[in-house]
């Protein structure tokens, strides 16, 4: 199993990083199986061809939101897919 992990604070709303990183996911051919909703602090979703799964956590945080991303693949072949998933959702949140 490998495993690949984003922690930073961002100053915007928890629900807006995650619906960031819910298109970005979806835009990137994943399948969200835990999506966004009012409320809630958490994301998931997966790609079964490339053999990755992702969650994302925001919670409030000193005015806007610490967001972890973990990005997770059981094959060796699978690890950049992982890794540039994981970098993806962070810059899509980073950036914004």
């Amino acid at each position: 199993m490998y495993y690949f992990a984003y922690g930073f604070k961002k100053p915007i709303a928890p629900l807006l990083c995650l619906q960031i990183a819910q298109q970005n996911l979806a835009n990137a051919g994943f399948t969200v199986f835990d999506p966004v909703q009012p409320g809630k602090v958490t994301l998931g979703a997966t790609h079964t061809d490339a053999g990755v799964m992702v969650t994302v956590v925001a919670i409030d945080c000193e005015g806007g939101a610490a967001v972890v991303i973990n990005s997770f693949c059981a094959s060796d072949l699978a690890v950049d897919s992982a890794k540039m998933v994981a970098e993806s959702v962070y810059n899509g949140i980073e950036y914004a």
